[in-house]
């Protein structure tokens, strides 16, 4: 099941966001509403909510990387430090770890929930406007050179893979 779109959201005075029930639905149906939410970029700028199964996956691929590997210990302390799990509860609800909620500055405030394939992103609805506006990736040419590589965008720099569209 892949996440896709976003929506507002808000996290309350007590470090629990309330998700967002397009999301809501998925997360239960599909992974029983278990999560582990945590943050493994931007320096804990945001929350990541992944489905515990799929969190779960991730923590076994990484047991393959020798643990003298710096990378490996950058990427668990990240995630435990920041990390927690979760059950939702009936109002679909997810704690949030206060360490992560004030480091990303989401406690009691409106968030952006944004789908990311495999897990949510969320962030403080002003900090993360103010990024876009500083980092737009869709603008950025480099990011667009970059994606190409990966056959993500076409030679015209469109999405639709050289597939045009009747209107």
């Amino acid at each position: 099941m892949t996440f896709r779109s976003n929506f507002q959201a808000t996290v309350d005075a007590r470090g629990r966001l309330k998700v967002p029930a397009r999301f809501r639905d998925i997360l239960r149906r599909e992974y029983g509403g278990k999560l582990f939410i945590t943050c493994l970029y931007r320096n804990g700028e945001c929350a990541q909510v992944y489905p515990l199964p799929l969190w779960e996956r991730f923590e076994k691929r990484l047991a393959r990387v020798p643990p003298t590997e710096p990378a490996r210990r950058i990427v668990e302390d990240a995630a435990n430090y920041y990390g927690l799990e979760s059950d939702m509860d009936k109002q679909g609800r997810a704690l949030i770890s206060q360490v992560l909620r004030k480091k990303a500055s989401i406690e009691g405030r409106e968030v952006w929930v944004i789908g990311k394939n495999d897990h949510l992103d969320v962030w403080n609805r002003g900090l993360y406007e103010a990024t876009r506006r500083v980092n737009d990736p869709v603008a950025d040419l480099a990011a667009h050179e970059k994606l190409a590589q990966y056959g993500v965008w076409d030679d015209d720099g469109d999405a639709d893979g050289g597939n045009k569209h009747d209107a």
